[in-house]
């Protein structure tokens, strides 16, 4: 970055806003233009900077958030739903007469059943 390096012991005098040993790093506020070096960053990229890093935290907050919900209680939640929906379902079908029905009820039933033990386990 048209920096100036000492020959014999290789310590480089930096331009405005560069670091590191060869001056090859800009410092914060600094943005690092190619064959311009380093230049400051105006009032609106700091605006920006801050901005995202508010973000940052909003997402970050949000993640642990997130990570608290308990997949019981998800899991607990779509069972009863469904739960529901299969002992509505084999009320219709008790209501339906004929021998073609009566496995669908039987099946049906076997399933509420099946349901009603993945809630009760999924609650503990």
């Amino acid at each position: 970055m048209g920096t100036v390096c000492d020959v014999r012991t290789g310590q480089c005098h930096c331009q405005e806003g560069a670091t590191g040993a060869r001056c090859d790093q800009c410092i914060q506020s600094y943005l690092r233009i190619p064959t311009y070096g380093c230049r400051r960053c105006d009032e609106c990229v700091h605006h920006l900077v801050a901005d995202v890093d508010r973000f940052g935290y909003d997402v970050e907050h949000l993640n642990q958030s997130i990570s608290n919900i308990s997949s019981a209680t998800v899991v607990g939640a779509r069972l009863s739903r469904n739960s529901k929906n299969v002992a509505k379902f084999a009320e219709m079908a008790e209501l339906l007469s004929g021998s073609e029905y009566n496995n669908f009820v039987g099946d049906a039933r076997g399933t509420l059943s099946n349901m009603s033990l993945l809630f009760n386990s999924a609650e503990r």
